[in-house]
């Protein structure tokens, strides 16, 4: 498709073709759906198209275009996780279709990312010393607004009440995570595991 005959998508079509997305991940067999009924798939796909050339090859790229194709692959990527909901959602998890447009994606993404970033600098990077260097300024990142009010300027009894706060929510978050990890054992799983006992102790005191 031609980036010069190419029109701008509104904000509006996007939520369009996510509605139909929606509604095609949702079909009971929709590999069988798809092979019966093709048109039915044009709103999505008409618009994914577009999508495409505004996200990888029109200058400036478009930030709306970028964010419908990543909301696209998580929707597909995230039936590889089990949610503990219905598992009627998770039918179409092998689907040939829905990797089919992953792939699409993925592939048109890669090549766009490999355009953009200067590969050579990426070369002569001394991995190792960057990994390290990333990881102590995320050990030790400076202070936002926020976080310097609370060194500074709140009361201990203050600090309490954000400490039972955060307390709580940490509590939410592992339990969510926990039924996260429930079903069939795959790599994404042992590694949410992983993180689940590396973030809240693996039962250790200290």
């Amino acid at each position: 498709m031609s980036v010069s005959f190419v029109r701008n998508i509104s904000d509006l079509e996007y939520c369009e073709a996510q509605g139909v997305f929606t509604q095609l991940i949702q079909q009971e067999d929709l590999d069988q759906y798809v092979s019966l009924t093709p048109k039915c798939l044009k709103p999505f796909e008409d618009v994914l198209d577009l999508a495409m050339v505004e996200a990888y090859e029109a200058q400036p790229s478009s930030y709306s275009a970028h964010l419908f194709l990543q909301q696209i692959l998580y929707r597909i990527n995230r039936l590889k996780l089990f949610w503990y909901d219905d598992l009627e959602n998770y039918t179409n998890e092998d689907s040939v279709f829905l990797l089919s447009i992953r792939k699409k994606i993925e592939t048109a993404w890669q090549s766009w990312e490999a355009q953009n970033i200067d590969i050579s600098l990426l070369q002569g990077l001394d991995i190792e010393a960057a990994l390290r260097e990333r990881a102590a300024e995320d050990l030790n990142p400076e202070l936002s607004q926020a976080g310097i009010f609370y060194r500074n300027d709140m009361s201990q009894v203050g600090y309490r009440q954000l400490l039972a706060i955060a307390s709580l929510d940490g509590l939410v978050e592992a339990s969510q995570l926990s039924r996260v990890i429930g079903g069939v054992g795959n790599e994404v799983q042992t590694m949410l595991t992983k993180i689940l006992f590396e973030e809240y102790g693996g039962a250790k005191l200290e």
